[in-house]
């Protein structure tokens, strides 16, 4: 196991060892569970550790080029991301009824963590949320009338809508959440 992680290693990030690692991992507890092996080797394993990423800020500038970017549909999965720091899943799993315009709060009810909570809507926000609400049907942020987005359709949709900005989109969900959010 030490050598295939560390032939791994030599093409790939930790983060990509991990994840095979723990599919093997899987793979082994069957493997026990059904009665081929009587104890799973990679069972004492631990994860590498995974260096953290870089922090990327976008300028008010930037912030302007991705969102002349947007199409109608994915300008307001954009500009909550930027005013909130609500994850993607939280932001694609809103329903209008989890938005209280008056009292300027977003309920999240389904999160990472599975408690819920409650994000406050700022000027900026509230703006957006008004232009879009006749527009947006069913889902709050569904990138098609009507149709609940997966979660990995408005990072494809942002790095099309934006191929020519110059703004890089290396790691569209990272920028996202780290910018203007608190």
């Amino acid at each position: 196991m030490d050598r295939y992680m560390d032939r791994r290693l030599e093409t790939v990030k930790p983060a990509t060892v991990n994840k095979e690692v723990d599919v093997l991992r899987h793979i082994l507890n069957l493997a026990v569970k059904w009665g081929y092996l009587r104890s799973n080797p990679a069972a004492g394993y631990r994860k590498l550790n995974i260096p953290p990423g870089r922090l990327r800020y976008l300028d008010e500038e930037e912030v302007q080029r991705l969102l002349a970017a947007c199409n109608e549909h994915l300008r307001p999965v954009v500009v909550c991301a930027l005013n909130t720091g609500m994850r993607r899943g939280e932001i694609l799993g809103l329903k209008w009824e989890d938005v209280d315009r008056k009292r300027r709060l977003i309920t999240l009810r389904r999160t990472k963590t599975g408690e819920q909570r409650v994000v406050p809507i700022n000027d900026v926000l509230l703006a957006e949320l008004k232009k879009s609400l006749d527009r947006l049907a069913l889902s709050m942020y569904s990138l098609r009338a009507g149709r609940t987005t997966t979660g990995t359709r408005p990072r494809s949709a942002i790095r099309q809508q934006a191929q020519n900005s110059v703004v890089s989109l290396y790691d569209v969900y990272g920028i996202l959440t780290t910018t203007y959010s608190g």
